[in-house]
């Protein structure tokens, strides 16, 4: 240390003692535990990270000994290896191969517990139907569940003297669409890019409660004009495509759906209207038909007991579609939920289901290529379809990319066969607390709480349970828990992993940002629509102001019309009984008529002839307009001959149909609203 001092060096605090003790380490004991400490929870780390934890060190050092880092230290690939090992050993660190990327939103909305005591709120209230007799059987499941376990049921049979009915007679459902991730030996691809032909898949799944699966949804996607040129989306019903078909039950035919679609901003809306009109809903009436003879098609009123509750993401289109197909649903006695934004990995069944995981292990490493058409009744009716049916007048695919499609079929039916049952249905129901682990009957505190990925205190629980009074009747009344109710209940806000506060604080023009709600909850309507109403009618009080100042600049030119008019005739020009509608005497008109005007009319004839773009030039003398000045005399003098525009249109900018139209809409919404609001 003195022979540093003498040669004026920097004495680091790097850990070395001895003159002969090897190399020096790039990071010491406590340099790692001190890294490792500043790592966030749910942060993975790699090489690239411990490259940059040894650089920053080595900055560290250098500055602590009152040095100016100039240079960045060299790290070679065989030190990070050992160093990130050395990390790795460390009892608060763990080794995984698997790693999935969130973004700050993502991250802040798994742990959020405004979000949790949301989907509590909103099962509590959409959940649980009214009958009139408590059922022994669920009367006894409840009997034999702990007290956190019965709490949420306790609560609303108190609240609402609520009870449920018989596992049969109540229907849970989740919608969620799927894109299936790629993988390397697959012969397709479920992302952004084109590869392998340009073809691109996704499923739509639909989950029960009960343990059941809606059919089969398998969509081609991001077609261009040439392969699809009739329509932008298509579905086609395919005999077999169910769970057990394909070969494996010769008899079962029950159909599932393949659709395709144009790479076209309204495509994944239609797609959703679709599947609501012609999925979702007609499966929903055969299950009320087969398991409760009860005929939709004969009764217009939906029993208490066969309501069916439905929650979905927050993806834009479908949104988009469910709230223009609302009054559909209220008919069929859907009750419609949303769930938080950014959250469907913690709470939406689907997400947590067993089925995806395997699905998305399991479809990337699997292809039916070899199987030939003869040993495959399924690929030879997709084939057929192609080559025959259907297909064959809505696609115009090159036979790579039907195959393709086939392949992709077979192999999804073959994955679905394998890991769909009951089990795993129920698995993401109990996850996300619908269903409590034990009966599979119940909603559960506990487990609801759960799906906020952080650690809750007993605290933030018991102060829950004390004001739940609140979070329920901020639902019952408006279909939804601002962020007032929040922080008058005292739930702790969201923070991002920088420790920023977020709040969801988004209107009824962006529902897909708001906290999770009850979709067609009277209020939740009647928000949207006065929101819609306000935005329509300001729509039309800027198209009536166009409209006012476009015939305000007609009145200006026929006025400018009069005033020329008058001159001629005090010349002695024209005539007396000439009808007024009659321009044809402006040809007369010299550049001195047009001095006469002012500068107003001048400007007023020239909008009628031959409008000026950009600003207008001052009115000037007669005789610069005859030696060439580009002056409003001058202007008026070369349009005289143009004809009169607003006679060639004739009509205002916005016609009296398209007025009606606005009107007509802003009072429906409120017809709509007060019809809805009293089916739901």
């Amino acid at each position: 240390m003195a022979t540093a001092l003498d040669k004026k060096e920097l004495i680091r605090n790097d850990g070395w003692g001895k003159p002969k003790g090897g190399r020096k380490r790039k990071m010491n004991n406590d340099e790692i535990s001190n890294y490792i400490s500043t790592l966030k929870p749910g942060q993975s780390i790699g090489q690239k990270e411990v490259r940059e934890a040894i650089v920053q060190t080595h900055k560290r050092r250098v500055i602590e000994a009152g040095g100016v880092p100039l240079q960045e230290a060299q790290v070679s690939h065989g030190t990070v290896i050992n160093y990130k090992t050395e990390i790795a050993m460390n009892q608060m660190m763990s080794s995984t191969q698997c790693v999935t990327e969130k973004n700050r939103n993502r991250i802040t909305a798994m742990g959020s517990f405004r979000g949790a005591v949301g989907m509590l709120g909103l099962i509590a209230t959409t959940h649980f139907v009214s009958i009139e007799k408590e059922d022994p059987q669920i009367k006894k499941i409840v009997d034999n569940m702990s007290k956190d376990e019965r709490w949420l049921y306790d609560y609303v049979c108190e609240k609402k003297r609520v009870v449920h009915t018989e596992r049969k007679e109540e229907i849970r459902l989740v919608t969620k669409e799927s894109v299936q991730n790629s993988g390397t030996l697959a012969y397709w691809k479920a992302s952004d890019t084109k590869t392998h032909g340009g073809i691109r898949f996704d499923n739509t799944t639909t989950m029960a409660g009960a343990g059941c699966l809606l059919p089969f949804v398998t969509s081609v996607t991001g077609l261009n004009e040439r392969e699809m040129p009739g329509c932008e989306f298509a579905a086609v019903k395919i005999p077999g495509f169910c769970l057990g078909g394909g070969g494996v039950d010769p008899g079962n035919k029950r159909p599932g759906w393949l659709t395709f679609s144009r790479d076209t901003p309204g495509a994944k809306t239609e797609k959703a209207r679709w599947y609501i009109r012609d999925v979702f809903i007609p499966t929903l009436k055969e299950h009320r038909l087969e398991n409760h003879n009860f005929d939709t098609s004969a009764s217009s009123a939906i029993p208490a007991k066969l309501r069916a509750v439905a929650s979905l993401d927050g993806d834009i289109p479908q949104l988009q579609a469910v709230k223009e197909e609302l009054q559909l649903l209220a008919d069929n006695g859907v009750t419609l939920n949303k769930g938080n934004p950014s959250r469907t990995l913690a709470e939406q069944a689907c997400d947590l289901a067993v089925i995806f995981k395997l699905l998305h292990q399991r479809l990337p490493m699997r292809t039916m290529r070899h199987i030939s058409v003869e040993d495959s009744p399924l690929k030879k009716t997709l084939f057929d379809a192609f080559e025959f049916g259907e297909l064959a007048t809505i696609l115009n695919l090159p036979y790579t990319k039907r195959e393709t499609i086939v392949d992709y079929i077979l192999c999804y039916l073959s994955v679905m066969t394998e890991i769909a049952s009951t089990h795993n249905v129920k698995a993401g129901f109990i996850d996300n607390g619908s269903l409590d682990p034990t009966h599979e009957r119940i909603p559960t505190l506990d487990g609801i709480l759960a799906t906020c990925k952080r650690d809750i205190t007993l605290e933030e629980k018991r102060n829950v349970i004390d004001n739940f009074d609140k979070i329920f009747d901020s639902f019952e009344k408006h279909g939804c828990m601002p962020e007032s109710v929040h922080d008058e209940v005292g739930i702790a806000d969201d923070v991002d992993p920088n420790g920023k506060v977020v709040r969801r604080e988004a209107d009824a023009n962006s529902e897909h940002l708001q906290r999770c709600k009850c979709m067609n909850h009277p209020q939740v309507i009647n928000e949207r629509h006065e929101l819609q109403r306000k935005s329509n009618s300001k729509q039309l009080e800027s198209m009536e102001k166009v409209n006012a100042k476009f015939l305000e600049k007609v009145q200006s030119y026929n006025n400018s019309i009069q005033k020329i008019r008058g001159l001629l005739r005090d010349e002695g020009l024209g005539s007396e009984n000439e009808c007024d509608r009659d321009e044809s005497f402006i040809e007369e008109c010299t550049l001195e008529h047009f001095g006469k005007l002012t500068v107003d009319s001048l400007k007023a004839f020239i909008f009628g002839r031959n409008p000026i773009s950009g600003k207008a030039p001052n009115k000037g003398t007669v005789d610069g307009a005859k030696n060439g000045d580009r002056n409003l005399i001058r202007l008026a003098y070369e349009c005289k001959a143009m004809p009169n525009k607003h006679a060639l249109l004739s009509k205002r900018p916005y016609s009296n149909e398209d007025l009606q139209k606005y009107r007509e809409n802003i009072s429906s919404l409120l017809r709509f609203s007060e019809t809805i609001s009293g089916a739901i």
